[in-house]
């Protein structure tokens, strides 16, 4: 670990076999949890690596002054270095919500790449018979991003918009969560998660690997 005094920061050896979850909720709740993991030194970058529960942060919400990122922030410096961190939030914002224009042409006639492809991706849901039709409708980019339209749209997960009068404040709390991240170690690499995804992803490949009856044996198997 150096500490480079210039630039008020510490940067991290990325090479480390240490991972921290984060579940980010409102800022002013004490729902927010952190969770570190240490893995296999040899191969920390291994996709069947195996991991340590070292430490688990609950309610960590505002203290004394101190704002729940703060908080974050102060134990991601003491337990650091990490390697990846992962936040169960949106890390990035629809297409929409982050366009600086001043002037709005509209979705059909904007050049904007990454609306362009929203809207084709939109088109293409309204052909598939397995995306339903309450689905294929609230597709909007106010309030999805891309790989929302595009879950959505191949029916692989729904979990709602990720910029909506429910999430709003997640999603920008993250924006300024990423910085202060990047402040204290501008090498760590962020990964947006999502637990009801990553557990349909764990079905979908169980089902694939074994038959149905062994589901029940597999159940709560963390081996």
């Amino acid at each position: 670990m150096i500490e480079q005094k210039k630039a008020s920061k510490i940067i991290y050896d990325t090479t480390s076999p240490s991972v921290a979850g984060i579940h980010v909720t409102g800022s002013q709740t004490r729902k927010t949890a952190v969770t570190l993991i240490r893995l296999d030194a040899d191969s920390p970058n291994s996709i069947n690596n195996s991991g340590v529960l070292e430490n688990n942060y609950e309610k960590i919400g505002p203290l004394d002054g101190a704002t729940s990122n703060d908080r974050l922030i102060r134990l991601l410096s003491l337990h650091g270095p990490f390697s990846q961190i992962f936040l169960s939030c949106p890390l990035s914002l629809p297409v929409c919500v982050r366009c600086s224009r001043d002037l709005c042409p509209g979705n059909l006639k904007c050049e904007d790449i990454y609306l362009n492809s929203f809207m084709s991706v939109k088109h293409e849901a309204s052909k598939q018979s397995n995306c339903s039709k309450k689905r294929r409708k609230s597709l909007n980019p106010v309030h999805h991003r891309l790989w929302d339209a595009y879950l959505i749209a191949q029916n692989l997960a729904y979990f709602g918009p990720s910029f909506n009068s429910n999430n709003a404040s997640i999603a920008m709390r993250a924006q300024k969560l990423k910085k202060q991240i990047k402040q204290i170690d501008s090498a760590v690499l962020l990964k947006e998660t999502h637990v009801g995804y990553a557990i349909e992803s764990c079905v979908r490949t169980s089902l694939e690997r074994n038959p149905p009856q062994r589901l029940g044996n597999l159940y709560k198997c963390f081996d």
